[in-house]
């Protein structure tokens, strides 16, 4: 017994030894210095002074692609390309949709044979029918199976001198093409109604397009291009 005893007693002092041990060598440790913190150098702002001039022009070309973006996704979708055929020869213009009916100038589809309405691509054409014509103002109604949007109609009459304006037109077949002009006011004609002269160029195929203003409104037709002018 007595023997057991010296035995965990020696057992417990050198338990306490080594916890004594421990601890001294913990808090014996000596903490490194702390560092001392990088100043800061804070440059001087340099703050240059920029024209109101050339602020609000900035602006305004900001304002305008994003004017003309918003009107691209309004309206290109309701604008279609056309061929008529009659034998050999070949006419192509350009359309725009109406309330279900595609709408065109007479002098791409008068007196064809067969009409095709084009919405995407050529593995997308729909026969037409003329509906309607006005010769007077070279105009045709055409009517196609095909599920387009309805533009808005516009008020031309409120257009003013130097006003953008859109047009979505298929120019020698390339389709739905956008193009900026400027309106330049109202030309009378022999025809006998008024027509907006405007300085984009009306080619071949644009017969027919669609003329918007900034905000969305169809407000004309493209006509045709003269020469010395661009187009009406």
């Amino acid at each position: 017994m007595k023997k057991a005893f010296t035995t965990h007693i020696v057992s417990f002092i050198l338990g306490v030894a080594i916890t004594l041990t421990t601890v001294y060598l913990i808090s014996d440790t000596k903490a490194e210095p702390t560092p001392e913190p990088t100043p800061i150098v804070i440059e001087k702002e340099v703050v240059k002074e920029i024209p109101v001039e050339v602020v609000k022009e900035v602006i305004k070309e900001v304002e305008k692609k994003t004017d003309l973006e918003e009107v691209v996704a309004n309206c290109k979708n309701s604008c279609v390309m056309i061929y008529a055929y009659k034998g050999d020869i070949i006419n192509q213009g350009s359309g725009w949709v109406y309330n279900g009916y595609v709408i065109t100038a007479k002098h791409v589809v008068d007196g064809y044979k067969k009409i095709e309405v084009y919405t995407d691509d050529t593995s997308n054409a729909r026969t037409a029918t003329i509906e309607y014509i006005d010769p007077k103002l070279d105009l045709a109604v055409l009517k196609a199976s095909i599920m387009l949007p309805s533009l808005t109609l516009g008020d031309s009459n409120k257009l003013t001198e130097g006003e953008k304006l859109v047009t979505i037109t298929s120019p020698k077949g390339a389709q739905n093409m956008v193009d900026e002009c400027i309106y330049s006011g109202i030309v009378s004609t022999a025809t006998e109604y008024y027509m907006a002269l405007t300085d984009t160029l009306i080619q071949g195929g644009s017969s027919g397009g669609a003329v918007f203003n900034y905000n969305s409104e169809l407000i004309g037709m493209a006509y045709v291009g003269y020469d010395g002018f661009a187009g009406v």
